[in-house]
């Protein structure tokens, strides 16, 4: 990947980071006009799928009040349509700390979609369209512990699903998202999907374990009572978990609320922020880099004694090829359980000893901390973790830009010595197909055909040219400075506007950085080694 003399600087525009975070409410399922309302003609599945067949871009399908028996699967292939209940959910993540707990309920009597007794296997709602909307639904199976491998939503190969306002369970699966970006759940209570090896309250994954994914947002839930609450698995998945509530887990398997699968590898990302977890055990990643911010972890009664376990890289025993924890973020949040966060386990499968780095955990870098393997870096050396797109002015993150137009590029960068310590923030866009070439450390981003600059809280400068020494200063007054800000009590966020080249060629590019300390420490070396990155798309 090849850039003329001057692309870096002459294509790159930068500008401060305006506009507040959108609400969630402003999630557009369709950029179709309104449409005709289709009422239902009765109380069963074939009734739905008539109704749902008949509708255009734009209706909506309307299940009046009642119980509507579904022994069939509703099938929908028509995009930008919305089926929708009679009746609004009350009460949604209502924190009750106590013992008792008293369940979300609803303002009248609801559309309650439910297997017909026995029926074990239910698929409710199949969805291969894009811009679908189910609002305002009960969807009830019948799974058992031991039993059962029914799916309320399924969701496949689409785009922009919108699950909002619905009670869901007694599933395998409440939402179930293979091969799928730009999903939302919102305000939902889901509960009692607890089958035994399964139970999943929402679960984004690719084709297979190995392969593809999917990016969803859940937000505003109430989970309790399953197995897992958000399971995840392939690489290419992203999903944002913010603003729910997790308690009370299934305490016969007792099993995290929020688990990502080694088959993720190195790149499964999540955002676990401003959520409450009571009573449950909220976390266990094994594969790739997660940011965790804002929770608060009340009264625990899992008996790992710990709250987040970093596990080993392995699924039912059986070791998976370059599935790595990494760029872990764990900062700003209240922990009232009295049970510590981090649970880093060892393992020896060769010749992996030890392949977890980049611990952020409250103040610390964990490398140092592990007793049975040899740190990567002494000392209290900074580092970049999460970094991502959004449009311009949005906080809402995305995989997948477009050459020759503005986007926020957010790189945050942590140093255990406390935000102010960090004096120099560097970024790469990089192919991915450039590969580190071991004992290169200082010229590690230096390959030719990627774009890179440096940042500082008071400038930002970019290479004339890919590899070379010279640096440009990219400044006013033809473009404004990036945006520099504290993030928490150890992170710095650096926002930058940014338009690639239309001689970028794609697909597959990964974001990269380095942080440098006061006293000038680089990054840890891992970092350089590894050379993963975050992961994005230039689409056309």
């Amino acid at each position: 990947m090849k850039f003329s003399r001057w692309s870096i600087v002459c294509l790159l525009m930068i500008s401060a980071c305006a506009g507040a975070t959108q609400k969630d409410k402003s999630h557009q399922t369709s950029a179709a006009p309104a449409g005709r309302e289709i009422t239902v003609d009765g109380f069963d599945g074939a009734a739905i799928q008539a109704a749902v067949d008949r509708a255009a871009p734009g209706d909506v399908v309307f299940l009046p009040a009642g119980d509507y028996l579904c022994s069939r699967t509703v099938t929908v292939k028509t995009p930008n349509i919305t089926i929708r209940g009679a009746a609004r959910l009350q009460n949604v993540c209502v924190v009750e700390p106590g013992p008792e707990d008293t369940p979300p309920t609803w303002d009248a009597i609801p559309s309650r979609c439910f297997a017909s007794p026995g029926n074990l296997n239910q698929v409710f709602f199949a969805i291969s369209a894009d811009g679908v909307a189910l609002r305002d639904l009960v969807i009830e199976g019948n799974i058992t512990h031991t039993m059962g491998r029914g799916i309320a939503i399924n969701a496949v190969r689409q785009r922009n699903l919108l699950v909002d306002g619905c009670e869901l369970k007694r599933h395998m699966i409440g939402v179930s998202i293979t091969d799928s970006t730009d999903s939302l759940v919102r305000d939902c209570y889901i509960h009692e999907n607890y089958r035994n090896g399964m139970g999943y309250g929402v679960m984004p994954i690719g084709r297979n374990m190995m392969t593809g994914g999917s990016s969803v947002r859940i937000v505003h839930n109430e989970f309790t009572l399953q197995r897992h609450d958000i399971a995840s698995n392939s690489p290419q998945t992203w999903y944002l978990a913010e603003n729910n509530y997790f308690h009370d887990n299934d305490m016969s398997q007792n099993q995290p609320s929020v688990d990502t699968h080694p088959q993720g590898q190195m790149t499964l990302t999540c955002i676990v922020r401003d959520n409450i977890f009571e009573n449950c055990t909220p976390g266990s990643l094994r594969a790739g880099p997660s940011e965790w911010t804002g929770n608060t972890f009340e009264q625990s009664r899992n008996k790992r004694r710990y709250l987040v376990s970093f596990g080993i890289p392995a699924h039912n025993g059986r070791y998976i090829p370059n599935c790595t924890n990494h760029d872990q973020y764990f900062g700003e949040n209240d922990n009232r359980s009295g049970v510590p966060i981090a649970n880093v386990q060892t393992w020896n499968f060769p010749p992996v000893k030890w392949s977890a780095y980049s611990l952020f955990i409250d103040g610390e870098l964990w490398e140092a901390k592990h007793t049975e393997h040899p740190a990567y870096a002494e000392g209290t050396r900074p580092m970049v973790g999460h970094m991502f797109w959004t449009k311009p002015g949005d906080r809402k993150e995305i995989n997948e830009i477009e050459p020759a137009k503005p986007y926020d590029l957010h790189v945050m960068a942590v140093d255990p010595q406390g935000f102010a310590d960090i004096k120099e923030i560097g970024v790469q866009i990089r192919a991915e197909a450039t590969r580190y070439t071991p004992g290169n450390d200082d010229g590690v981003y230096d390959a030719a055909g990627n774009l890179y600059f440096k940042a500082t809280p008071k400038s930002l400068s970019a290479r004339k040219k890919p590899g070379s020494g010279k640096w440009s200063r990219v400044g006013l007054p033809l473009l404004s400075k990036p945006s520099w800000k504290q993030n928490g009590t150890h992170r710095v966020e650096l926002t930058m506007r940014v338009t690639l080249p239309t001689s970028v060629k794609g697909p597959q590019w990964r974001l990269q950085g380095y942080a440098i300390d006061n006293e000038g420490n680089k990054p840890i070396e891992a970092w350089y080694e590894k050379q993963e990155g975050w992961k994005f798309s230039i689409i056309r």
